[in-house]
């Protein structure tokens, strides 16, 4: 599963780093496995398989963080901050 974000759009919130960091430390990966695949399936660093970099770790489930980056004073406000 993957999305496609508009980056080249101006005034996307996805040009910024700290919005695409934000959301990937949003999604807890091993829930969306569990139950998208019906538990058949494994998280790994990258889009397709087999051409990940093993030395990359997907990113942790750390909706903290997530809140964190998207209040940073200088971030985009497209929508509001949970």
């Amino acid at each position: 599963m993957f999305g496609r974000f508009n980056m080249l759009k101006t005034g996307s919130p996805w040009n910024d780093v700290r919005v695409r960091r934000a959301v990937n430390f949003a999604i807890n990966r091993a829930d969306l496995v569990q139950y998208a695949t019906n538990g058949n399936g494994v998280v790994i660093p990258a889009l397709v398989p087999g051409l990940q970099d093993p030395t990359l770790a997907p990113y942790p489930f750390d909706p903290g963080r997530a809140r964190e980056l998207l209040r940073s004073p200088d971030t985009p406000r497209h929508w509001p901050s949970p």
